[in-house]
């Protein structure tokens, strides 16, 4: 009888070492994308027809929004300060709320996205993180107004006692 966990081990070590490898080579398309941005030798590569950094980045081939190679030029920004070894162990998503927002690279390595979110927000407001809830009432032309003072309280009565 065999195990359905043999080799278990190292499909899950080289899984880790492939997305380490990921995340470098965003790290180094950021700094490709940087350079290029500021030598604009892209222009006259392509020719006719291409004619913004918009329109270079759209191009099938190679399929970024302004947006993503902003975020990978402020990845490879981030790692020339903090350590690349570093940034490649720290998830894409955790890695643009970093950037963003700060936070400490160890953290940002051992938690989850949402728990770096969530320790980032308690430390900072020095409170557990929570919701907020409001209600908010749909008006005959569709759009949404915000309820307050007695209509508020009629409201949150009937949600807690059903309606």
């Amino acid at each position: 009888m065999t195990s359905n966990f043999v080799g278990l081990v190292p499909v899950y070590l080289s899984l880790i070492d492939k997305i380490q490898a990921h995340r470098l080579a965003l790290i180094e398309l950021g700094g490709f994308l940087k350079t290029a941005s500021y030598s604009e030798s892209w222009r006259e590569e392509i020719g006719e027809g291409i004619d913004t950094w918009y329109d270079f980045l759209a191009q099938p081939e190679i399929g970024l929004s302004v947006s993503e190679a902003k975020f990978l030029m402020d990845l490879f920004d981030f790692s020339q300060e903090h350590g690349v070894g570093e940034m490649s162990r720290v998830p894409t998503a955790t890695a643009k709320y970093l950037i963003k927002h700060g936070g400490d690279i160890m953290d940002a390595q051992l938690l989850t996205t949402k728990d770096f979110k969530k320790k980032y927000f308690e430390d900072k407001h020095k409170r557990e993180a929570g919701h907020k809830y409001v209600v908010m009432k749909i008006l005959e032309d569709g759009t949404m107004n915000r309820v307050y003072g007695d209509e508020l309280q009629t409201a949150k009565h009937q949600i807690t006692n059903g309606i």
